[in-house]
């Protein structure tokens, strides 16, 4: 598989020069992959007990979100392939993820771009993840099936 970026985008390339950091930084995207290695798709299923979860609101703002699933406790990711990540959670009246969601249905739009981060806090270890939310349905009030398509990884 390839790497997901060609380069860093002209606003990222800014802040790097901004910050002083434009040699150290020059070839870092390389680390983001276009695809989950087996060893995050593991660490999705069975190490989590919640992921922060950004999604874009109608506006093009991000908004940050807590999922977990029903019980709280890991086990509420499946990874079934190398750029797939679906999730049962529940959600929290008022949560900015279920807005967001909405949008996908009336907008008629058929993905939600968003990213999301695992944290193993007793190792200390983190992996991130980027894409798009492409399929999302209601399994009860403030409850939901996530299908997730990953074009962005890093760990």
């Amino acid at each position: 598989m390839s790497n997901a970026l060609k380069g860093w985008h002209h606003g990222e390339q800014a802040i790097h020069e901004k910050l002083g950091l434009s040699d150290a930084t020059r070839m870092s995207y390389s680390w983001i992959q276009s695809y989950m290695p087996e060893q995050h798709q593991t660490f999705y299923s069975r190490n989590l007990h919640f992921v922060p979860l950004t999604t874009l609101d109608a506006q093009g703002r991000p908004w940050v979100s807590l999922l977990s699933g029903p019980e709280g406790k890991p086990g509420f990711i499946d990874s079934p392939s190398e750029t797939e990540l679906n999730m049962d959670v529940k959600l929290w009246p008022g949560d900015p993820f279920k807005r967001n969601l909405e949008l996908m249905t009336s907008s008629n739009a058929n993905r939600l771009l968003s990213a999301g981060i695992g944290i193993e806090f007793s190792t200390r270890r983190r992996n991130k993840f980027a894409g798009c939310i492409v399929e999302a349905r209601k399994t009860g009030t403030l409850s939901r099936q996530i299908r997730f398509r990953v074009n962005q990884a890093i760990g």
